[in-house]
């Protein structure tokens, strides 16, 4: 650059994604459960890094500290999955597609919406799923 150019411009801040009104609340509702989902998370990995089990001689603690470690873990693996599924979420409401089953194609019904805003399918198909399990 030489003496007389001016400084290249900075880079603009990534633009935010366009959200359509219909879904505002669930994309607010949506980012709120992300942040308060990646705490959680945090502090559930570091609470399963540092509890340790086989300090205690007693059989009992020893126990303990393990159904301790193990509960940490599967907190920690349900907070990661939930995550991920708040990020999909988000990703559907930018792209468009949020609110819509992924497996009939049909809107998925708002109360529904409001009470698990992460999912993906109507409740008749998320009942079909559980059964087979």
């Amino acid at each position: 650059m030489n003496s007389n150019s001016s400084p290249a411009p900075k880079p603009a801040s990534s633009p935010k994604p366009h959200v359509s009104t219909a879904w505002a609340w669930h994309h607010r509702t949506l980012l709120a459960l992300r942040r308060r989902l990646g705490a959680e998370t945090r502090q559930h990995q570091l609470a399963s890094t540092a509890a340790s089990v086989g300090d205690s001689t007693e059989p009992v603690d020893t126990v303990s500290d393990k159904l301790e470690h193990d509960l940490l873990l599967a907190e920690l693996r349900l907070e990661e999955n939930t995550l991920a599924e708040v990020d999909a979420a988000l990703v559907r409401i930018e792209t468009g597609v949020y609110g819509i089953c992924e497996a009939t194609g049909k809107a998925i019904p708002a109360q529904r919406l409001r009470a698990l805003p992460w999912t993906r399918v109507v409740r008749e198909v998320a009942e079909q799923r559980e059964r087979r399990v």
